[in-house]
């Protein structure tokens, strides 16, 4: 064969190659131009709940619930009578009578924004709702005997790009809230998030909840959140909450 024909049969050989590999990648496969990529284990930034989403800023999921007995015959009471929406009645609010927001209803409630910070053996979320602190302490057991507390105790784990964290002694208040519509939490709630970042503007975190006390099997939820100017964040747009007490006993 001359080094002629040699040479084209490289050629076609070439772009055939080239033009069988093409077909094969999706369009979704290939960066779209000037959008940046999502990082890898980096959370970091300012988030707020992405709008649209069924159940808005109310609740983790729209599918019902497997609450026992007693506890949906108090989320019946919760809810508004004359709303289809899943929300609760204001005068029943355990936030009006100044009980802080506790995790994770501070996350969704409002469409609060919050802001994510990696730092050594922790990573930490600042949400603007109450200025609530949260630590995630990274690859730790949970310590025994830990007081209840509205934030409870979190820790965290990386699962190749997916931060898992477990959060364990909540339910500070017999009458606080795990979201809007008026669910309810105890001591026993075991909450499992999956930070899954699919986009540089965009984080899905899926929710698994677990309390045999309130349910009767464990349920899950999902809400996606978008990136943010830093400046969503800025103190200066934390409202002032007049804490009132509907049965006229003053505020507590």
């Amino acid at each position: 064969m001359s080094r002629g024909k040699l040479r084209s049969v490289v050629v076609v050989a070439i772009v055939l190659t080239f033009a069988v590999s093409s077909r094969g990648q999706s369009p979704a496969s290939t960066p779209k131009a000037g959008v940046p990529s999502a990082p890898k284990r980096d959370l970091s930034g300012v988030w707020r709940l992405a709008p649209g989403q069924p159940g808005d800023n109310d609740v983790f999921t729209t599918e019902p619930v497997p609450m026992q007995p007693w506890a949906e015959e108090i989320f019946r009471y919760n809810l508004r009578p004359y709303d289809d929406e899943l929300r609760a009645r204001d005068e029943v609010n355990p936030q009006i009578r100044c009980i802080p927001y506790s995790f994770p209803r501070v996350a969704i409630a409002g469409a609060r924004p919050f802001e994510i910070f990696h730092v050594p053996g922790r990573t930490l979320v600042v949400y603007e709702r109450d200025h609530n602190v949260r630590q995630i302490w990274m690859d730790q057991d949970f310590p025994e005997g830990y007081p209840l507390s509205y934030m409870g105790y979190s820790v965290g784990r990386w699962e190749g790009d997916v931060l898992v964290v477990d959060t364990k002694y909540l339910g500070a208040r017999t009458n606080n809230w795990l979201d809007s519509a008026g669910h309810l939490l105890s001591d026993a709630m075991h909450i499992t998030e999956r930070h899954n970042r699919t986009a540089h503007d965009t984080l899905v975190i899926d929710y698994r909840f677990e309390d045999p006390k309130v349910y009767t099997r464990p349920w899950t939820g999902q809400r996606a959140f978008k990136l943010q100017p830093s400046s969503a964040a800025m103190p200066g747009i934390m409202e002032d909450i007049l804490c009132e007490d509907p049965l006229g006993r003053g505020g507590q």
